[in-house]
């Protein structure tokens, strides 16, 4: 009966209620009931939960002030019902956020293991050209650690201001998914040295098709630059030394065809160089030494 009404009820005695038995409301096998006050206990969308209620074995035991103070407590219990189901939704968000944190640190540990174990230069920007990622083969080569260069554009500890301009270029290719190919650029060291790094750049979007990162990966072929400007000041010099005997000099591939020859032979056998390469070296030998270009 309590909960079809919206107040509190008041039973002053249950055995002269027409809606009970005789000997009153019962509650056990030899326990009745007969003074009895409850106040119902709505959820805030007007659901039934429940009653609040308080029993006596004599009658007259409650009035109308205790079924007001029972609508209060009833009150107060949804109340605190309310606050432990925030509360509980509250728990949940922060233990899913909480996981989530967990998964992305997990991830992100990982990933940066990875970057940090590959020999690669791997060096990852924003849209704005601020460094978000500098691994331990940046740190290596440059000897700038992570710290000292997060979050800064171009610093110009690390690139040489003739070639910031041309870097700040190369940046907005990659962001527009313009570069194609590499690039070469020089890096300067904490130690005041010079290194060359061949990049390549590709710009990385999130599912909207937005650029959220580029990504840089470089080798540094500072040695092999180097080596490739000594071979090549080598072999000017071996050009000079060619060009400017008075002997004959030239080579030949296996089949005896000629694959160089100095100006000054070339001339004395009456031709241009380029008329003798690529011609047989038996054709300007001698008749009398020819029989011995066999075994040569």
């Amino acid at each position: 009966y309590t909960i079809l009404e919206p107040n509190a009820m008041v039973i002053d005695d249950a055995a002269q209620d027409y809606r009970f038995a005789p000997s009153g409301i019962p509650l056990a096998a030899t326990t009745y009931c007969r003074s009895y006050a409850a106040a119902p206990i709505f959820a805030p969308n007007g659901a039934v939960l429940g009653t609040l209620a308080v029993c006596s074995p004599e009658p007259n035991m409650f009035t109308r002030e205790h079924g007001r103070t029972l609508e209060v407590l009833a009150r107060q219990i949804i109340t605190r019902l309310e606050l432990y189901a925030k509360t509980n939704q509250q728990d949940r968000v922060v233990r899913s956020r909480q996981r989530i944190e967990r998964a992305l640190t997990v991830e992100r540990n990982f990933v940066t293991s990875v970057l940090d174990s590959v020999h690669a230069l791997v060096l990852v920007l924003d849209t704005a050209g601020r460094i978000v990622r500098f691994n331990r083969a940046c740190e290596t080569v440059s000897g700038f650690s992570f710290a000292e260069l997060v979050g800064r554009s171009y610093p110009e500890e690390l690139f040489p201001p003739e070639e910031r301009e041309h870097a700040m270029r190369m940046f907005e290719q990659a962001r527009a998914g313009k570069l194609d190919g590499s690039y070469e650029m020089h890096w300067r060291t904490k130690d005041g040295g010079m290194r060359r790094i061949a990049w390549t750049a590709s710009s990385l979007s999130d599912p909207q098709g937005d650029v959220n990162f580029v990504i840089t990966t470089g080798i540094d072929v500072t040695e092999q630059r180097h080596e490739l400007d000594r071979l090549r000041t080598s072999e000017t010099r071996y050009r000079h030394l060619v060009e400017g005997s008075l002997g004959i000099i030239c080579t030949h591939d296996l089949d005896g065809n000629i694959q160089s020859i100095n100006a000054h032979a070339a001339a004395i056998l009456g031709h241009t160089p380029e008329e003798i390469i690529g011609t047989p070296l038996f054709d300007y030998i001698a008749d009398d030494h020819k029989r011995d270009y066999e075994q040569y």
